[in-house]
């Protein structure tokens, strides 16, 4: 009898995880700050929001600041809309600050009010990364000179670096190596080429083992999760995983850990579960964990980039190491 009312339990809450968490919110009403329904983001605790639901019932927990995390899916799987739940949550924060890469020129530029850039094309991806990494390397000096270990929020605002599309920041500049004649004018160029994107590759490698320590984050998106794409070196930083439906088996193993690949099958999340997900890591997620992301319109963005963008912040202000307090006037 108990069996069967834990089956009933179950189901009931499948039923309203399928159809309630799915839902679009109200355009009429503003899914930061109304903290009543559980598919609305809201935050719950100093360093914790909820931006969905999973499958037992409870909200889907995201830490401020949180881990690297890395999400993954098909397209139309999910993975935007979880990527716009984090931010959302986040952008109403001002010790939060935002850079966008988004070679795809997709949905990040929705976001610019509320971020510090949102870098498309390759010169200003590449001026990005840069940036970053000397703000790291400027945050580190600091730290030494403190005799500090690790960076709280006192120091300075939190730098989440969003990659929309990774896969594609790892092809630009490699697509048509091999088909290039040697020493032609298309070689050269395709060798400089690839010459950078190992760079750019490398600098986020750098930010992904060092800028945890140093207030800097990774949230890196994309649709093709495989070794090739996402080596070791970086994936292996990436602890909090979010995984969309996904085609293979190779790439439950890529993005969730091949220990998990038993737990997780590919074809784990029907089609017919739009913003289904896999989160597992941090905490909150020591196994996998059957999920929804709230969903966030893309239409809405606009506003919501505006209604946030006095917490935005500059390069400027990062790079002289600003501080919440100084931006008010309180030191």
């Amino acid at each position: 009898m108990l069996y069967l009312l834990g089956v009933i339990g179950t189901i009931v809450v499948w039923f309203a995880l399928l159809g309630v968490i799915s839902r679009p919110v109200d355009r009429n009403r503003t899914p930061v700050v109304d903290p009543v329904s559980a598919w609305d983001i809201a935050r719950v605790g100093a360093d914790r929001f909820r931006a969905g639901l999973t499958s037992t019932g409870a909200p889907l927990i995201h830490r401020f600041p949180g881990d690297h995390r890395l999400v993954v899916g098909l397209t139309r799987s999910g993975k935007s809309c979880t990527v716009h739940a984090i931010i959302t949550a986040f952008s109403t924060s001002v010790d939060a600050a935002f850079v966008g890469i988004d070679p795809k020129r997709t949905e990040l530029g929705l976001w610019r009010p509320r971020f510090t850039q949102v870098a498309v094309d390759l010169a200003d991806i590449d001026q990005a990364i840069v940036r970053a990494v000397r703000l790291m390397k400027v945050r580190q000096q600091f730290l030494e000179l403190q005799g500090l270990t690790k960076w709280t929020a006192e120091l300075g605002p939190w730098v989440f670096i969003i990659i929309d599309e990774y896969a594609e920041l790892v092809g630009i500049s490699t697509d048509g190596i091999d088909r290039a004649g040697e020493g032609t004018d298309i070689d050269k160029g395709l060798k400089r080429s690839k010459a950078l994107a190992s760079m750019r590759i490398t600098d986020i490698g750098s930010l992904a083992r060092l800028g945890a320590g140093l207030g800097i984050k990774l949230i890196i998106s994309t649709q093709y999760p495989t070794a090739e794409v996402l080596d070791t070196q970086i994936r292996n930083q990436l602890d909090t995983r979010f995984m969309h439906r996904v085609s293979g088996d190779e790439q439950v193993k890529v993005s969730m850990g091949a220990g998990r690949a038993q737990q997780v099958g590919a074809n784990s999340i029907p089609a017919s579960m739009p913003g289904g997900l896999w989160v597992v890591g941090s905490e909150d997620y020591n196994d996998p964990v059957l999920a929804r992301s709230t969903y966030v319109d893309a239409a809405d963005i606009p506003t919501l980039a505006t209604r946030t963008a006095s917490a935005a912040w500059t390069w400027e202000q990062l790079l002289s190491l600003q501080t919440v307090a100084d931006r008010k006037g309180l030191s």
